[in-house]
């Protein structure tokens, strides 16, 4: 039985191809043979269609009539029953008529649900058609990390029934406008070098009172490059980063020059001392630095070709000096009571002082009671009122002179009588 409806499926579906010309939508069987399933799958099989798309036709399918003798009722009963019902109401098989896309489809109607996706296979519209294929990524490894740059989504067709969205599983009836959008490739991925390194890979710095932007030294396929070169798919990136101050100002254009230090010799309280005097200024947020400081993002820096020279203050660290509290008229002031004294080669000098070579220099910290008279150094006296008076001093209510020894907390009076 198999073998035999294998043999007169395969001679159907010829019939079909050659008459249709192509691959039908779905297939209606009529007549006594069509009741058998197996023969329905049969043909089904042969011309690629779901086995869904091949039905019968049963008498009562068409129309319904009353007294039908039981030899019609059968499926051998369509044909007399069709040629009656195609008489009386002038239609023939039955159809369901739709729009797509303002172009009407008749699809058959194998009294079964008829679906959107139904229409669209009809129609001969390929399923794939109705998604967009997103844009292809671009892949690289950066210092052997790997990264993705991934193209733009695609934007999928969009279905609507009577103005309605939908999908294509939703049920059509007849004289339905159905109505599909294109559907759009997303872009592919496009991206430059410089968009595949983080953020913090490029910092500005400020050189002598301008803006430098620092860029790593970036090599594509062991090729050195530029951050604003397109970025290939795959691509093996290293950088290198200039980080030292030597290294920006070379990039910058500033050449800091071999050699450009000498040494000096001095004593600083019997004990050698070697400084390495430079031919340059190089400094940082007001600092002096070396060539291979770490610079920081939005650095100042400084750099000259002027010399360098030390100060004695840059040896001492200029201490401040120590200092005791005292009221004069009630106000309260602040005086010294320890101070550096520096000699340099055995003559006094300040710590503003250049070093020069061979030098020989001395500090000491001296302490001792202030005296009254080194007041004036913070309260100066108005000579004004000084004109035909006599100036009073006084220490804790007691009267005092200008060699009269304070202590912490001294209250003073200046008065002129």
């Amino acid at each position: 039985m198999s073998d035999k409806a294998s043999e007169i499926a395969s001679e159907i579906a010829d019939a079909i191809l050659e008459l249709n010309k192509k691959q039908p939508a779905a297939v209606v069987m009529v007549g006594g043979g069509s009741s058998l399933a197996i023969l329905r799958e049969k043909v089904a099989d042969k011309l690629g269609l779901p086995r869904n798309r091949v039905g019968s036709r049963m008498p009562e399918n068409v129309m319904p009539i009353d007294g039908l003798p039981p030899e019609l009722k059968g499926a051998e009963g369509i044909t007399p029953v069709g040629i009656l019902e195609t008489a009386l109401s002038g239609r023939g098989l039955g159809f369901v008529d739709v729009y797509l896309n303002g172009e009407k489809e008749y699809i058959v109607n194998l009294e079964q649900e008829i679906k959107v996706m139904d229409v669209l296979m009809s129609a001969g519209l390929d399923m794939k058609a109705l998604y967009g294929r997103p844009g292809s990524s671009i892949t690289y490894t950066l210092n052997g990390k790997l990264g993705i740059i991934r193209g733009q989504k695609a934007e999928h067709a969009k279905i609507f029934i009577n103005g309605v969205e939908c999908d294509i599983y939703r049920r059509v009836s007849r004289g339905d406008k159905i109505f599909i959008t294109a559907a759009k490739d997303g872009r592919d991925a496009s991206a430059k070098i410089g968009d595949a390194l983080p953020p913090d890979s490029f910092m500005t710095v400020e050189i002598n009172g301008r803006p430098f932007r620092v860029e790593p030294v970036i090599y594509l396929n062991n090729r050195q490059v530029a951050a604003d070169e397109p970025l290939p798919d795959r691509a093996e990136i290293k950088t290198e980063y200039p980080v030292t101050a030597e290294e920006i100002l070379a990039k910058a254009g500033y050449g800091i020059s071999k050699g450009g230090e000498r040494d000096i010799i001095i004593t600083l309280n019997s004990e050698p001392v070697v400084l390495k005097q430079r031919n340059y200024r190089l400094k940082a947020n007001g600092s002096d630095i070396s060539p291979d400081y770490r610079v920081k993002s939005m650095d100042k820096l400084e750099y000259s070709d002027t010399p360098s020279f030390f100060r004695i203050k840059d040896l001492t660290g200029n201490m401040p000096p120590k200092k005791m509290r005292i009221k004069i008229n009630g106000r309260e002031f602040e005086i010294e009571t320890v101070r550096q004294e520096i000699t340099m080669n055995g003559r006094k000098a300040s710590p503003d002082e250049f070093i020069i070579n061979g030098a020989n220099i001395e500090v000491r910290m001296s302490e001792e009671r202030p005296l009254l008279s080194s007041i004036f150094r913070v309260f100066p006296i108005d000579s004004q009122k000084m004109r035909g008076k006599l100036l009073e001093l006084k220490v804790n209510g007691e009267k005092a002179g200008y060699t009269t020894q304070l202590s912490e907390g001294a209250e003073i009076e200046v008065n002129f009588i």
